[in-house]
């Protein structure tokens, strides 16, 4: 369980400092219109769909070796069944999440392995469970959160909540951070000023969805960044 004294004091100064922190902090909410008005894997040109639902969100999916994006345009090219179907497996919400974090993890693996040879750089590991949450996050923005290591580690040790916390997790160790995420997300549901701010600032920004999934994992960025500073 969340220390929830502690949260309550994160939840105050995140209100207090809402609309300078969001000056900063806008290109989630363009990365996650952008994907929600182009994302259709029923599309002839998975590879255009890609590049242009993604084009905002490198800062949420961006990691080093190439993955996820350069490297998935890349497999889409040479294998675009596989790859599509990669992401068809794991956004189907029909199916347990943790087997689908996995099946999603395991495929680019197989075409990691493929296609490597001519790319010695490219490497999987590198902060993947953030993009495979970022990915999860984009196509169910009030179900998922997106998960940024460093980041959640402060915030979980100040609600003195540990959680398994690494770059590459199993579908099950993920799972666990979004119940991290459900445990502040049900705290903050009754917290009227923060839920009317983000939810005038989604409206603001044309999105007609729930915005109290992204200020739930939002307040990790925040209690992260202002630790740094102090």
């Amino acid at each position: 369980m969340i220390n929830h004294e502690k949260l309550e004091l994160v939840v105050n100064a995140y209100c207090d400092h809402f609309d300078s922190w969001w000056e900063h902090e806008v290109h989630k909410l363009k990365a996650l219109k952008q994907f929600k008005e182009h994302w259709d894997l029923g599309c002839e040109d998975f590879v255009a769909m890609y590049q242009l639902s993604t084009q905002y969100a490198d800062q949420l999916l961006i990691a080093d070796k190439g993955f996820p994006g350069g490297m998935i345009v890349c497999f889409a090219k040479m294998a675009e069944h596989t790859t599509k179907q990669a992401f068809f497996e794991l956004l189907d919400e029909s199916k347990d999440l943790a087997s689908r974090i996995d099946a999603f993890t395991n495929t680019i693996r197989i075409l990691l392995n493929q296609f490597a040879v001519d790319n010695p750089n490219w490497a999987l590991n590198i902060k993947q469970s953030q993009s495979i949450s970022s990915y999860l996050y984009f196509a169910y923005p009030e179900r998922y959160y997106v998960y940024q290591k460093e980041l959640v580690a402060k915030f979980a040790s100040f609600l003195d909540c540990p959680l398994k916390l690494a770059d590459s997790l199993k579908g099950s160790d993920l799972v666990s951070i979004f119940e991290f995420f459900d445990q502040v997300k049900d705290y903050i549901q009754n917290h009227h000023e923060l839920l009317n701010k983000g939810q005038a600032l989604f409206d603001s920004h044309g999105l007609k969805i729930s915005a109290l999934n992204l200020m739930a994992w939002d307040l990790s960025c925040f209690y992260a960044r202002s630790y740094d500073q102090q």
